[in-house]
Order: C-alpha cells, then structure tokens, then sequence
C-alpha cells in the first residue's frame, strides 16, 4: 500500500525487551512491565523519531532517483 510502518516491537529489542528495560541501570519501564517510565517514553520517542528521520530520508532518495531516471528518459527521446 506504500503506507509507512514501523515494528516497534522489534525496534525496543524483540522478546523479552520489558524485562531488559526493567532491568537495565535506567530502569525503561515500570514494575509492571508494560508501562514506561519517563526515561523509557523518552526513548521510546527518540526510535520513532529516527525512524521517521530515516523513512523520510529513503523516500527522498527514490523520488530523487525517479525524478533523475524520467529526466534522462525524456531528454532521450528528444534525440
């Protein structure tokens, strides 16, 4: 569908990534496992935002390398 997708399961880490983040020295989630803590938001913020950073970048690339491939192809067949 060329909608954009970010597993944020895999990108905190995969299976057992609570208990990591539990924990871990910042302790990323709370008690329960499921909720995050401030600094546990916060990180889970800055993967988003870099991943949005990156799809962006990506796409930015393709459309430039369309834009160039139909450029080329129009000023072939002027020839």
């Amino acid at each position: 569908t060329g909608c954009g997708f970010l597993n944020l399961f895999a990108a905190m880490g995969g299976d057992g990534t609570m208990a990591r983040w539990h924990e871990g020295r910042h302790h990323l989630v709370g008690g329960d496992l499921t909720h995050p803590t401030a600094d546990g938001a916060i990180t889970v913020g800055v993967l988003i935002y870099y991943a949005l950073v990156e799809g962006f970048a990506d796409y930015r690339g393709r459309a430039q390398a369309l834009e160039q491939l139909t450029a080329a192809q129009k000023q072939k067949h002027k020839h």
